[in-house]
């Protein structure tokens, strides 16, 4: 379990409420009921009553509450104990979303190595979730992409942010023969076209279904196949053969260079994409800092 976790399941029972819980928490109330979802799944017990309004923890999740809170104490001390354990070494921990934590970040981070050792603890997490996970000291950096008709904060105070890349989220496909289908079907005759998604609840899911798929032509319609949380998982299906899938070019790139994959941008609508990194402006040690100058492109060593 995330000590993120524990700290949304206090601030439940402090605010009374999921509404109140997610301000305090500074998450949107759709992300925070994800979140609490997942806490649900891993525990294998629903944790809030849903029969009654506002939403509060069971009985049963209130009597663990106690030891919750020692849990939460406990793993702040060791945390403490083993960060002060590490001598000279500058820890940072960045939290990333997948698909750029295994395309972008690996060449950008290493370009510059930093004059002290500096240890860079990497964690892959859906935006929505690293949102939290920056707003909580969870982290240092959050590295993660945006879209114009979805930014991932709102009015934060002294949240600072630097565009780091941009990218596109386009269809692709392994299978040479729905490009003709497309092609076919012009504006007029009705094509079922199979994709590979992402979960609808993350964030390339809802900008794959909320926002791309809006402005599909009006005779294509598309009939989910597989899904899966990590682009790295998807466009093994689409190499695989399994129809089409909406991926950012840094992801799709090198499958495209090689003739793996074809781009279907042409027929079809793509989206662009903004890859930004975040901090909270607080004091930061030299290690926060050279991390976050490397990625901003304002190194000064």
């Amino acid at each position: 379990m995330d000590i993120g976790w524990i700290d949304d399941l206090i601030a439940i029972e402090e605010k009374g409420s999921l509404s109140r819980a997610a301000e305090a928490r500074n998450v949107t109330q759709p992300a925070f009921s994800r979140r609490i979802a997942a806490i649900e799944h891993w525990f294998g017990a629903d944790i809030v009553n849903r029969a009654n309004r506002p939403l509060r923890l069971t009985p049963e999740m209130s009597a663990l509450m106690p030891t919750l809170h020692e849990v939460a104490a406990t793993l702040r001390h060791l945390r403490s104990e083993l960060q002060a354990s590490q001598g000279d070494t500058s820890k940072v921990v960045v939290a990333s979303q997948h698909s750029l934590l295994t395309s972008v970040l690996p060449k950008m981070l290493l370009e510059k190595p930093a004059q002290d050792r500096v240890l860079m603890k990497l964690q892959s997490a859906y935006p929505e979730d690293g949102v939290a996970l920056l707003l909580t000291k969870q982290v240092d950096i959050l590295v993660a992409y945006e879209t114009a008709r979805r930014p991932l904060f709102g009015h934060v105070p002294d949240l600072e942010s630097a565009l780091i890349a941009t990218d596109r989220f386009v269809p692709v496909t392994a299978n040479p023969a729905i490009r003709w289908d497309l092609e076919a079907a012009g504006t007029d005759r009705p094509l079922t076209v199979q994709v590979v998604t992402f979960p609808r609840q993350n964030f390339f899911g809802r900008v794959l279904w909320e926002d791309v798929a809006k402005s599909l032509p009006a005779n294509i319609r598309l009939d989910p196949l597989i899904e899966s949380g990590l682009s790295t998982g998807v466009i093994q299906f689409v190499l695989a053969g399994a129809g089409i899938a909406w991926l950012p070019m840094a992801i799709a790139g090198p499958h495209l260079d090689s003739g793996k994959v074809v781009l279907l941008d042409d027929l079809l609508p793509s989206e662009d994409l903004f890859a930004r990194c975040f901090r909270v402006r607080r004091p930061a040690g030299k290690g926060t800092n050279h991390v976050w100058n490397v990625l901003t492109g304002a190194v000064a060593d």
